[in-house]
């Protein structure tokens, strides 16, 4: 009698951590830019948030303006650990490989550009539409774009503006993430 009940829990606790693992986690990004740079992301794990980021920055770009010497070992360590990843395998794969298990479930960019000049404005306005283009080729490339992004540039000719809007939501299962996290520290040692 004991072992069946013993059988049957350990039944339960299995299909419950299968059902756990093939929960969807979700990453809502914001980033928005008008006259302050406002900078939100959320993380939910099966719709309960498990992470926020919500911060507001002035537009005279003071968290910018920090000490050159830290900025530059910052770039430096970004640089380093960028070029060991890059040619690590986990599993046979590469690390940018992984990338393609992460789904772009939305990605939304609208700008709104304007200068005095109209034919700047013109020029600007087709050189962010390249910044743009590569950008949305980066991500096809590296990530599983689920759904079509909306771009678009609104130009205001005669007047200085600019605003910018970016909204985006990642997803993947967390048994997938977590299997990629164990197999990234199994691989740098």
């Amino acid at each position: 009698m004991f072992i069946a009940i013993g059988i049957v829990a350990i039944i339960f606790l299995l299909l419950l951590l299968l059902l756990f693992l093939l929960l969807p986690v979700k990453i809502y990004c914001n980033f928005a830019y008008e006259d302050e740079i406002t900078v939100f992301i959320k993380g939910n794990i099966a719709g309960i948030p498990v992470i926020t980021y919500d911060k507001k920055f002035d537009s005279d770009f003071e968290f910018l303006q920090q000490e050159e010497e830290v900025w530059k070992e910052t770039v430096e360590s970004l640089k380093n650990v960028i070029n060991k990843k890059r040619n690590s395998k986990i599993g046979g794969e590469s690390i940018f490989q992984q990338f393609k298990k992460v789904r772009v479930e939305s990605f939304q960019w609208h700008t709104i550009i304007g200068l005095e000049d109209a034919a700047t404005t013109g020029m600007v306005t087709g050189a962010l539409w390249s910044i743009k283009g590569g950008l949305l080729a980066a991500v096809d490339h590296f990530f599983y774009l689920d759904t079509r992004p909306n771009f678009d540039i609104a130009t205001h000719f005669n007047e200085a503006v600019f605003q910018s809007t970016c909204a985006c939501i990642f997803s993947i299962r967390l048994g997938q993430a977590m299997r990629t996290l164990r197999k990234i520290n199994k691989s740098t040692g």
